[in-house]
């Protein structure tokens, strides 16, 4: 058998497919979307390894080498690329016409071939910027590839060495090593590293990453962006990264600092507002610690003229929108503006028809908190100390009047719990509601009257 093949030349123009490539019954394979990092590739830093022909009815087929030969005719097809034409010679090497291998050495040349381990792809482009100088930008020029899918590998490039050394070793799997990317220094993400193996123990993902959120918060966090202005403005740290969503405000203290100012300012803002007696602000609403605290609601008024008037108008247009979502054409993103705008109406309304009462409000607050990516305001709210006060004030004036306390037997609920009931009984409805159009349709004025 033939263990080398002549070198040659060949224009691209003479090449052809060979029908023993054993790609050639998988067409997709040279769709132009599956070879633009090899037409990329080949653009800039030519061809790299020769195809493997065989002379055919005039031509040279290209028994190995199918996507390079697809990648070399779209060069050849496209204007802007420079220095391709059908008369452009690309290195070969040449099979003999009487070999008999030929389905063998095409296969034999896809399958032989290993993979790229990724840890040696991620330093691989770690090193062209590094050491070769490459940007970026010119990184993806040559592979055919988006900048940001660059700068991900470069990434898992950078990440410190024992943690790469730890990944290759099988030590840490490789989407653990991928985790630390989360914060971009190295020296931080060897910290952690050593904080997480000091006692053994398998290493999770997950766990690097709850463990580097106590070393800084993103910018593309919900949190990151929201104080990120502020935190620049006092001179905050930043952990820059190859992609800016990556980039890590260091300083956590200050962060919350600053989050919890913004939080307090718009509990102070709602206060002022609302009438309440004081303000107060939480990071994070701690359910277990709010379930001692009581709260208060609004009750009937009777509204002004001026009120009466907007009232008025707002009834008007609510029976006005009313008819425009009975229609069976409607699209949804127009329904559901609809639905929004019934939505804040009813609540105008009821805001001119409702009032906190001066006792209430002489003894309620205020608190902000951060929920679902935005500042949350949880108002009327009594704190446990109070509540005592104020029931200890009915239980003394009931006795002082003379009225009987409950029969024993008999199940009373706190006013405040009585109207957290109706609100969730409320929220209940509605989210029925939302299943049929024609019925929201029809109550969605006469309920708020009824």
């Amino acid at each position: 058998m033939t263990t080398s093949f002549a070198p040659l030349t060949v224009a691209i123009g003479d090449l052809t497919a060979h029908p023993a490539n054993v790609r050639s019954n998988s067409p997709e394979t040279y769709d132009p979307e599956n070879i633009a990092h090899l037409k990329a590739s080949i653009a800039v830093l030519g061809l790299l390894q020769p195809l493997l022909v065989q002379k055919l009815d005039g031509k040279y087929a290209v028994l190995a080498g199918g996507r390079r030969h697809a990648a070399l005719k779209e060069l050849v097809a496209d204007k802007a690329a420079k220095g391709f034409t059908a008369k452009t010679k690309v290195d070969c090497r040449l099979v003999p016409e009487d070999c008999d291998v030929t389905t063998a050495l095409s296969l034999a040349e896809n399958v032989t071939q290993a993979p790229m381990n990724a840890i040696d792809e991620f330093e691989a482009f770690a090193r062209m910027m590094e050491v070769d100088g490459q940007t970026p930008e010119t990184i993806a020029k040559t592979f055919g590839t988006t900048v940001a899918a660059v700068k991900g590998r470069l990434r898992y490039g950078l990440i410190h060495p024992d943690i790469r050394a730890a990944a290759r070793a099988k030590v840490i799997t490789l989407d653990t090593m991928k985790a630390f990317a989360e914060h971009p220094s190295q020296e931080v993400q060897r910290e952690v590293h050593e904080a997480l193996t000091k006692d053994g123990g398998y290493l999770q993902a997950y766990t690097v990453r709850q463990a580097l959120k106590s070393r800084g918060v993103q910018v593309s966090d919900d949190i990151g962006a929201f104080v990120r202005e502020d935190y620049e403005a006092r001179g905050g740290a930043i952990a820059a990264d190859l992609l800016e969503e990556h980039s890590v405000l260091e300083d956590a203290a200050l962060v919350e600092t600053i989050l919890l100012e913004k939080l307090t300012a718009a509990a102070e803002e709602a206060r002022m507002r609302l009438g309440f007696a004081w303000a107060d602000a939480m990071v994070r609403y701690d359910y277990a610690t709010m379930a001692d605290y009581g709260r208060v609601y609004p009750g009937p008024i009777e509204p002004d003229e001026t009120a009466q008037k907007r009232i008025d108008e707002i009834t008007a247009e609510l029976e006005r929108l009313q008819l425009e979502m009975e229609d069976e054409g409607l699209e949804d993103d127009a329904y559901n503006a609809l639905y929004e705008r019934v939505d804040a109406l009813e609540e105008e309304a009821r805001d001119l028809q409702e009032a906190y009462s001066a006792e209430d409000l002489a003894r309620a607050g205020v608190i902000a908190s951060w929920q679902g990516g935005q500042i949350t305001l949880h108002v009327g709210l009594v704190r446990p100390e109070d509540t005592v006060k104020a029931e200890t004030t009915r239980s003394a004036s009931g006795n002082a009047t003379g009225e009987e306390a409950p029969d024993a037997g008999e199940i009373t609920y706190p006013a405040s719990l009585a109207e957290d009931l109706k609100t969730e009984r409320a929220m209940a409805l509605g989210a029925a509601m939302g299943f049929c159009r024609k019925f929201v349709a029809e109550l969605s004025v006469g309920l708020h009257w009824t």
